[in-house]
């Protein structure tokens, strides 16, 4: 008994110290990132929040998309960080630091090792997916629908496993919410079906239930956005935009993808394929065929099994319903016109599980520690790390991050020096390179603003400083745009 207690509370330790671990390299990882000024789509989520009631900002009529939960969860975000615009990124690193912890917690309990759980949590910490998540407001929109798409694969996978209805019941509350969060992920719904039908469940209520939900998202979905068809990306419709050669060539490039290679333009990946350091390509490809030389053990593995009279259905059961969820996943976010790499990021959790699965089983048909296959599995989750390490090296590149640079500097020389005293003053800004809409210009300062003492204060693009009048110096913020480092760079400098 005392030897059973000390080996638990040695794995409590070791769960401790893992987690602690994850979220420690979840902000030193990403410790350059950081949101002081907000823009574009984020700017426009700020300005929906403080215009509209509470009702009309959740439950909006018309609206081209219909995202209730999450809308409500970013109500609720805006509303706690005030003008403390700077709070957005740890709220979303500690996002997907629990995340990882989930995920940690399920590998370990599919492989049946913490070691290889841990360094497939490092994995997903690293991955280059992230990028959105972790670098804007509306990255909650993307954690929150890959967290609880995670738990309605691991609330399924348990239900496969140990037929308590509870976790059908879970998943399906999840299912819920992450078709209100972000309605791509409603093509899960299948999986709901396949779990009833290869553990050959009677439970006509659990299918009834299941249908009906799905009913009552798209019946929800037409009375608020009258159509059942979501929307595209970049203002696109997918019933104009959609072709079935454009499916199977987004579908192929995420694929690319999952396995190392970064698939698209420079604006959507940081760096294309063709640019990537031999080094590193050579590192996919390594990776690419430690993943087969994993498949074909656990092909063996199941032979192995056969042959000795062990039933493998659950390994052809528990194959499919991974494969099938990331083809679902793949599937969902090939229908529009570009590839984006933070919709791949659950796909890519989804693999990681499985190749933890994968382990588990054979480790299970094994009488000794597979050390050699636990080798493998740790190389293929360090070169994914690797191969992100050196890809987010470019993700300056990505089309998201020249903007937030710039309106990070504009806080920064604005806000971040002088405090509510930019309310009394007008903003000269030599230039117009970066094309500032009247928008932008109008609301960018409202975000600090909390007792509405921006009402008079103004935004003056210029084309050189002679336009600018003899007493705006000293008196107003006078900024130049310095395009070569994507920043603001204050050439007038007010008494406060």
């Amino acid at each position: 008994m005392s030897t059973y207690r000390n080996k638990k509370e040695q794995n409590i330790i070791a769960d401790i110290i893992a987690i602690v671990l994850l979220f420690a390299w979840t902000f030193f990882i990403n410790r350059k990132i950081r949101v002081s000024g907000l823009y574009m789509d984020d700017l426009f989520l700020w300005s929906c929040f403080k215009d509209e009631s509470l009702m009309e900002y959740v439950l909006p009529m018309g609206c081209s998309r219909f995202r209730p939960v999450y809308w409500l969860a970013s109500w609720i975000e805006l509303y706690v960080i005030g003008n403390r615009i700077w709070l957005i990124v740890p709220i979303n690193l500690i996002i997907l630091a629990v995340t990882a912890a989930v995920c940690y917690f399920f590998i370990s309990d599919i492989s049946e090792s913490r070691i290889i759980a841990f360094f497939s949590s490092f994995a997903i910490i690293t991955s280059r997916f992230s990028y959105y998540d972790v670098s804007q407001l509306l990255g909650l929109l993307e954690s929150m629908s890959m967290f609880f798409a995670i738990i309605i694969c691991i609330e399924l996978f348990k239900y496969m496993h140990d037929g308590k209805s509870i976790r059908f019941y879970i998943a399906l509350l999840f299912y819920l919410l992450v078709c209100f969060t972000h309605e791509r992920y409603i093509v899960l719904i299948p999986m709901f079906f396949y779990v009833l039908i290869v553990l050959k469940d009677k439970s006509i209520l659990k299918y009834v239930i299941a249908a009906v939900s799905f009913v009552f998202v798209i019946a929800v979905r037409l009375h608020f956005i009258g159509t059942l068809l979501p929307a595209g990306t970049g203002g696109t419709e997918v019933a104009e935009t959609f072709t079935i050669h454009g499916f199977i060539e987004s579908a192929i490039t995420e694929f690319k993808y999952l396995v190392g290679f970064n698939a698209g333009p420079d604006y959507l990946c940081g760096i294309p394929w063709e640019n990537v350091d031999y080094k590193i390509k050579t590192l996919v490809f390594a990776g690419i065929a430690l993943m087969l030389i994993m498949v074909i053990c656990f092909i063996i593995a199941i032979i192995k099994n056969k042959n000795d009279g062990k039933s493998v259905k659950p390994a052809f059961r528990d194959s499919v319903f991974f494969i099938g969820f990331i083809i679902g996943l793949v599937a969902s976010s090939s229908v529009t016109i570009r590839v984006e790499m933070r919709w791949i990021y659950s796909s890519f959790v989804i693999l990681v599980f499985f190749i933890g699965y994968m382990y588990g089983y054979i480790r299970t048909g094994s009488k000794k520690q597979p050390v050699a296959l636990m080798a493998i599995v740790i190389v293929i989750m360090l070169l994914f790390s690797i191969e992100d390490l050196y890809y987010r090296q470019s993700w300056g590149t990505i089309y998201l991050f020249p903007n937030q640079e710039r309106y990070n500097s504009l806080s920064d020389n604005t806000w971040g020096k002088y405090r509510e005293g930019i309310f009394e003053k007008d903003i000269y800004i030599i230039g117009n390179t970066y094309e500032m809409s009247d928008f932008t210009a109008d609301t960018f300062f409202k975000t600090f603003d909390k007792d509405d003492k921006s009402g008079d204060m103004r935004v003056i693009h210029v084309e050189s400083a002679d336009q600018i009048p003899a007493e705006a110096w000293g008196r107003d913020i006078i900024l130049q745009e310095d395009p070569a480092n994507n920043a603001f760079i204050e050439v007038g400098i007010p008494i406060i």
